[in-house]
This record gives C-alpha cells, sequence and structure tokens, in this order.
C-alpha cells in the first residue's frame, strides 16, 4: 500500500511538472517597442475631435484638450489660444492643460479655431496644430452675475 501511495505521488509530480512546462511554454511574452525619440503628433484632439460641442445656458460645460505623444518621456508642453472668433460668453481656454470650462450665459452659435503653439517635446519645438470648434448653446436657463 505504502509502495502504492509513493508511486501516485511520483506520478503526481511528474504531472504537476509536465503541466507546468506546457503552461510556461505558451505563456506570452510581451515585447516592449521602442520608438526613437521625439515628437509623435496630436493623438486627439479638442473635444475628441468632434467639431460640434453642444451646451446650455447655466449648465457647466468641459472640453478636453488636445493630447500628444512624445517618446520617450511621455512629457510635453505647449500653449494655446484662439485664433478666429470667440468663446460663447462664461467659457475660458485654460492655457494647460488646454481645456475649456465654464458655465455659459448666452444662448447661440459660436465659430472659434484654436491653435496649439510651441509644441515642446525633449528639448525640440514642432509644428502648430489648429482645430475650428461650433459651438451650440441653448437652453433657457440664468445666470446670476
Amino acid at each position: 500500500m505504502q509502495k502504492n501511495i509513493k508511486g501516485l505521488i511520483g506520478c503526481l509530480i511528474i504531472a504537476a511538472y509536465v503541466l507546468m512546462s506546457l503552461a510556461s511554454s505558451t505563456a506570452r511574452t510581451t515585447t516592449k517597442t521602442s520608438y526613437k525619440p521625439g515628437w509623435y503628433g496630436i493623438t486627439e484632439g479638442w473635444n475628441n475631435w468632434v467639431s460640434n460641442v453642444d451646451g446650455q445656458v447655466g449648465y457647466q460645460l468641459f472640453v478636453g484638450g488636445p493630447k500628444g505623444r512624445c517618446e520617450p518621456s511621455k512629457s510635453w508642453t505647449a500653449n494655446s489660444m484662439i485664433v478666429s472668433g470667440s468663446l460663447p460668453p462664461g467659457l475660458t481656454l485654460n492655457s494647460a492643460p488646454s481645456t475649456i470650462t465654464g458655465i455659459p450665459r448666452e444662448r447661440g452659435h459660436w465659430l472659434v479655431k484654436l491653435k496649439m503653439y510651441n509644441i515642446e517635446c525633449g528639448g525640440l519645438y514642432y509644428k502648430d496644430f489648429e482645430q475650428e470648434l461650433n459651438f451650440h448653446i441653448t437652453g433657457t436657463g440664468k445666470v446670476n452675475n
């Protein structure tokens, strides 16, 4: 009986070893892609590339800013400005991280051309980026100043 138990344990050990070997040979290996240092451009524009921005008078509005890819540090900086048009009253273009926030105070439609400039990555400067946004502000809300 003791001999049978030892034989069974030996079989279990061998089976476990085989299973571990198979599992490790089929395991996925991840390789990290290395990129040359530098700026790989804007990967997402204002408002996720969507030109139309809908909002309502009296309600908070947030428009996400552009995202870019800088290798290898992932860290980059830029400035933003309005090239033409204007934002709806109550909204502000924030310089960093280049978002648009605020509470619209008036109904109407505004066409705004924005520019991101002085894009710096790894000590080098790169081409400006421009995008137009169409703001459509509706609603009957009032904002007390």
